[in-house]
């Protein structure tokens, strides 16, 4: 399937286009614990999935960044783990080497 990356802050708004699933990373700012800030949403703007809680013993590990690396979607964290995802439904596949 086909997928887009959308960086998605509350300052920007940002049209969904004809593709079918696009990957969403909130910027959650202040004093506000959100691990979870990954989803996969349809065309339409629905949320089809949302990522899992981050592998960390640290207590604040948000989502930090977004890949697409040989047809696989990496996503990686604060504390510095990457791991590959199922586009369709936000599972953990296997963690990311390169």
């Amino acid at each position: 399937k086909n997928a887009k990356y959308a960086y998605i802050s509350r300052s920007k708004n940002i049209g969904f286009g004809a593709n079918d699933i696009y990957i969403v990373k909130l910027s959650i700012t202040g004093d506000r614990i959100y691990n979870r800030n990954v989803f996969g949403v349809n065309e339409q703007g629905e949320k089809i999935w949302k990522i899992e809680e981050p592998d960390s013993v640290e207590e604040d590990s948000p989502y930090t960044d977004i890949l697409f690396e040989n047809g696989e979607l990496i996503i990686c964290n604060f504390r510095g783990k990457d791991y590959v995802y199922d586009i369709d439904t936000g599972r953990r596949i296997k963690e990311a080497v390169f």
